[in-house]
Protein backbone atom coordinates (compact mmCIF):
# COMPACT_ATOMS: atom_id res chain seq x y z
CA UNK A 1 0.00 0.00 0.00
CA UNK A 2 2.78 2.43 0.82
CA UNK A 3 4.21 1.90 -2.66
CA UNK A 4 0.88 3.12 -4.06
CA UNK A 5 0.89 6.35 -2.01
CA UNK A 6 -1.23 5.19 0.89
CA UNK A 7 -0.30 6.21 4.42
CA UNK A 8 -0.38 3.06 6.56
CA UNK A 9 -0.37 2.46 10.26
CA UNK A 10 0.09 -1.24 10.79
CA UNK A 11 1.92 -3.49 13.12
CA UNK A 12 1.95 -6.92 14.60
CA UNK A 13 -0.52 -7.54 17.41
CA UNK A 14 -1.94 -4.00 17.50
CA UNK A 15 -5.11 -3.65 19.50
CA UNK A 16 -7.99 -1.65 18.13
CA UNK A 17 -7.26 0.93 20.85
CA UNK A 18 -3.74 1.33 19.44
CA UNK A 19 -5.16 1.88 15.96
CA UNK A 20 -7.79 4.35 17.19
CA UNK A 21 -5.07 6.26 19.09
CA UNK A 22 -2.97 6.46 15.90
CA UNK A 23 -5.95 7.82 13.97
CA UNK A 24 -6.63 10.41 16.66
CA UNK A 25 -2.97 11.45 16.71
CA UNK A 26 -2.91 11.83 12.92
CA UNK A 27 -6.11 13.88 13.03
CA UNK A 28 -4.73 16.12 15.79
CA UNK A 29 -1.46 16.79 13.95
CA UNK A 30 -3.15 17.34 10.58
CA UNK A 31 -1.70 14.30 8.82
CA UNK A 32 -4.91 12.26 8.57
CA UNK A 33 -6.00 11.96 4.97
CA UNK A 34 -9.52 12.49 3.66
CA UNK A 35 -10.24 8.76 3.38
CA UNK A 36 -9.66 6.61 6.47
CA UNK A 37 -9.66 2.83 6.26
CA UNK A 38 -10.08 0.96 9.52
CA UNK A 39 -9.14 -2.70 9.22
CA UNK A 40 -8.77 -3.58 12.87
CA UNK A 41 -10.21 -5.99 15.39
CA UNK A 42 -8.29 -9.13 14.46
CA UNK A 43 -6.89 -9.29 17.99
CA UNK A 44 -10.07 -8.94 20.02
CA UNK A 45 -13.60 -7.66 20.28
CA UNK A 46 -14.08 -3.93 19.71
CA UNK A 47 -16.15 -2.03 22.24
CA UNK A 48 -19.08 -0.48 20.38
CA UNK A 49 -18.84 2.78 22.34
CA UNK A 50 -15.18 3.10 21.33
CA UNK A 51 -15.88 2.57 17.64
CA UNK A 52 -18.83 4.95 17.65
CA UNK A 53 -16.80 7.52 19.57
CA UNK A 54 -14.10 7.45 16.91
CA UNK A 55 -16.64 7.56 14.07
CA UNK A 56 -18.27 10.60 15.70
CA UNK A 57 -14.85 12.29 15.65
CA UNK A 58 -14.41 11.37 11.97
CA UNK A 59 -17.73 12.82 10.77
CA UNK A 60 -15.86 15.03 8.26
CA UNK A 61 -13.90 12.14 6.75
CA UNK A 62 -14.78 9.32 4.39
CA UNK A 63 -14.39 6.17 6.46
CA UNK A 64 -14.24 2.57 5.27
CA UNK A 65 -14.56 -0.30 7.72
CA UNK A 66 -13.06 -3.53 6.40
CA UNK A 67 -14.72 -6.66 7.72
CA UNK A 68 -12.56 -9.31 9.33
CA UNK A 69 -11.56 -12.79 8.32
CA UNK A 70 -10.07 -14.41 11.41
CA UNK A 71 -10.67 -17.78 12.99
CA UNK A 72 -11.52 -16.23 16.32
CA UNK A 73 -14.65 -16.04 18.44
CA UNK A 74 -14.97 -12.26 17.98
CA UNK A 75 -14.95 -12.28 14.17
CA UNK A 76 -18.76 -12.29 13.81
CA UNK A 77 -19.23 -9.78 16.64
CA UNK A 78 -16.82 -7.27 15.10
CA UNK A 79 -18.21 -7.78 11.59
CA UNK A 80 -21.78 -7.27 12.84
CA UNK A 81 -20.64 -4.15 14.69
CA UNK A 82 -19.02 -2.78 11.54
CA UNK A 83 -22.20 -3.42 9.53
CA UNK A 84 -24.38 -1.65 12.11
CA UNK A 85 -22.00 1.30 12.29
CA UNK A 86 -21.78 1.62 8.51
CA UNK A 87 -25.59 1.71 8.35
CA UNK A 88 -25.75 4.44 11.01
CA UNK A 89 -23.12 6.85 9.67
CA UNK A 90 -23.57 8.43 6.23
CA UNK A 91 -19.82 8.90 5.78
CA UNK A 92 -18.98 5.27 6.59
CA UNK A 93 -19.05 2.29 4.24
CA UNK A 94 -18.37 -1.37 4.77
CA UNK A 95 -15.76 -3.22 2.71
CA UNK A 96 -16.31 -6.98 2.66
CA UNK A 97 -12.84 -8.40 3.24
CA UNK A 98 -14.42 -11.43 4.89
CA UNK A 99 -15.98 -12.69 1.66
CA UNK A 100 -12.97 -11.81 -0.47
CA UNK A 101 -10.52 -13.56 1.85
CA UNK A 102 -12.77 -16.62 2.16
CA UNK A 103 -12.85 -16.88 -1.64
CA UNK A 104 -9.07 -16.51 -1.93
CA UNK A 105 -7.41 -18.65 0.76
CA UNK A 106 -4.11 -18.73 -1.17
CA UNK A 107 -3.65 -15.06 -0.27
CA UNK A 108 -3.30 -15.98 3.42
CA UNK A 109 -1.00 -18.07 5.52
CA UNK A 110 -2.56 -21.03 7.34
CA UNK A 111 -3.44 -18.76 10.28
CA UNK A 112 -6.16 -17.16 8.06
CA UNK A 113 -4.99 -13.70 9.13
CA UNK A 114 -1.62 -12.72 7.71
CA UNK A 115 -1.11 -12.08 4.02
CA UNK A 116 1.31 -14.20 2.02
CA UNK A 117 4.16 -12.13 0.56
CA UNK A 118 4.20 -10.92 -2.11
CA UNK A 119 1.07 -12.28 -3.83
CA UNK A 120 -1.40 -11.97 -0.98
CA UNK A 121 -0.22 -8.49 -0.09
CA UNK A 122 -0.49 -7.35 -3.69
CA UNK A 123 -3.96 -8.87 -4.01
CA UNK A 124 -5.09 -7.13 -0.81
CA UNK A 125 -3.72 -3.82 -2.06
CA UNK A 126 -5.49 -4.20 -5.39
CA UNK A 127 -8.76 -5.20 -3.68
CA UNK A 128 -8.61 -2.35 -1.17
CA UNK A 129 -7.75 0.38 -3.66
CA UNK A 130 -10.31 -0.97 -6.12
CA UNK A 131 -12.95 -0.97 -3.40
CA UNK A 132 -12.20 2.63 -2.52
CA UNK A 133 -12.15 3.95 -6.08
CA UNK A 134 -14.64 1.66 -7.80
Amino acid sequence: LRDRGVAVTAGEALSYQDVFDEVRTARANGSLRRTVVLHTGNNGAIAERDLRGLLDELADYDVALASLYVARSWERYNNDLFARAAADYPNVRLLDWNSVAAANPAWLYDDRVHLVAPDGRQAYTDWLLGSLTG
